[in-house]
């Protein structure tokens, strides 16, 4: 007398006789869904990693950007500043040898201790008009730089 195929004990919620290839395939599916759910779970992995590495990539960007408009800003204030000594240089320079008319420093010293002490960009250079047209772009969009 031939057994059948070989069984499990019923199932302790359904009553129901399973037999062992049926486990079995049920076995190799639910591997098969987990191997699926960890492909998922690195393929996710990776692409959050390279999102971070880019973000990473872009900040470092923008500050390296920051750091060099602000270093070409104080390079434009120190340039006006020596302007602005070059220019009562320039008065002294004048007025002696002019043999004392002052009539030059009516206009230069004025000038000199603007560019001196002002905080406002007096000196008109490439820096100045690439800032000026930053700001003009900024006023065409209703956006404030």
């Amino acid at each position: 007398m031939r057994k059948a195929a070989r069984t499990v004990k019923p199932n302790a919620r359904t009553g129901e006789r399973h037999t062992w290839k049926d486990r079995e395939r049920r076995r190799k599916e639910e591997r098969q869904r987990m191997a699926a759910e960890a492909l998922i779970v690195e393929d996710a992995y990776q692409r959050g990693y390279a999102d971070a590495i880019a973000d990473m990539r872009k900040k470092k960007e923008q500050r390296r950007q920051r750091e060099q408009a602000k270093k070409a800003r104080r390079w434009y204030f120190i340039k006006q500043k020596a302007y602005g000594l070059a220019m009562l240089a320039v008065t002294v320079l004048a007025v002696w040898a002019t043999e004392g008319d002052i009539t030059i420093a009516v206009i230069t010293v004025p000038l000199g201790l603007m560019c001196l002490f002002s905080k406002k960009m007096m000196i008109v250079d490439d820096y100045y008009f690439a800032t000026e047209e930053r700001a003009i772009h900024g006023r065409k969009n209703n956006t404030a730089y």
